[in-house]
């Protein structure tokens, strides 16, 4: 993947690549961490991203915010809870203030931005929906890929 700068921004040469990157990324977030009832931290996902597509982390953490934000937006398009939740500042163990900020548009959020007590109460209370959301023993898909694996297997 090339990075260029646009507008002061790094981001993707194309909405094509765009697109990979972020439909990777919400089948990672999705498989690899919601459905484990865990969390990641924004240095994790670029990491992943370096290393399913070779990219320098620094371009990756600038707009790692856009990504991870349109991916929630899909997701509350779809009726799902913010994915975004499960990927948090390794320092203060919650999302950084963009989410917030994303959760309030979407009309999901209605305390201040600067309180602390309300941004941790709704932040505790989305990963509890996402984490509910995403288990793999409820996920009907993921059940039929256990039954079929365990047909073929044996």
């Amino acid at each position: 993947m090339v990075w260029k700068l646009k507008y002061g921004k790094v981001g993707f040469l194309d909405e094509e690549e765009y697109s990979l990157v972020r439909s990777s990324l919400a089948s990672h977030l999705t498989v690899n961490v919601a459905s484990n009832n865990e969390v990641c931290t924004y240095t994790d996902i670029a990491r992943y991203l370096k290393l399913q597509f070779d990219l320098n982390e620094d371009p990756i953490s600038k707009s790692l915010a856009g990504l991870l934000g349109d991916i929630s937006v899909d997701e509350n398009k779809q009726g799902h809870p913010m994915l975004s939740v499960i990927v948090v500042n390794q320092e203060t163990k919650i999302p950084g203030d963009g989410f917030f900020k994303l959760a309030k548009d979407l009309g999901l959020y209605e305390g201040l931005l600067n309180n602390i007590e309300q941004k941790d109460a709704f932040y505790i209370s989305e990963l509890k929906k996402v984490h509910s959301f995403w288990e793999r023993e409820y996920d009907p898909e993921w059940s039929e890929y256990l039954r079929l694996k365990k047909k073929f297997e044996g």
